[in-house]
């Protein structure tokens, strides 16, 4: 019932898309923009092609990076499945930021420096999984020899 409230109150407020499966929000590296929330279906988050998080109804996504004042997406995010979002413009979200207490701001900017430091050793994560993936040209050559005998 209280979802159902949330949800009317969204969409009193902000605009809604949908976007059909395997169609981008968004992509690594974009110039930073309006966040979501998402009303129904899936998005997935990845970096660096690498499958990260799987997003559903009542999470948002695309609005942190404001909050860390970076300039670009730290995430690709596409829909999983046709998917609707509420859509959080940019100056909304700078708006509220700009109108917070300073205590709460500062206190939420330091837990997302902490989520950043985090951030930055999961990209670490993801590179080296990327690298344990792919074969050297030694293992392709090696599983080559192995296929012919």
């Amino acid at each position: 019932m209280e979802n159902n409230i949330q949800n009317r109150r969204l969409n009193n407020i902000f605009p809604q898309r949908i976007f059909e499966k395997k169609e981008f929000l968004f992509h690594q590296g974009d110039i930073i923009g309006d966040g979501y929330i998402i009303n129904s279906g899936e998005i997935m988050l990845e970096r660096n092609n690498i499958k990260i998080e799987k997003l559903g109804k009542g999470e948002a996504l695309g609005v942190f990076n404001l909050f860390f004042e970076n300039k670009n997406r730290f995430f690709s995010a596409h829909a999983l499945a046709k998917t609707e979002v509420f859509v959080i413009p940019q100056k909304h979200l700078k708006t509220i930021l700009n109108n917070s207490d300073p205590f709460v701001t500062h206190i939420f900017r330091s837990w997302l420096n902490l989520t950043g430091r985090f951030m930055v050793e999961l990209n670490k994560e993801v590179e080296l999984k990327k690298k344990i993936e792919k074969p050297n040209k030694l293992e392709e050559l090696h599983i080559k020899m192995k296929m012919t005998h």
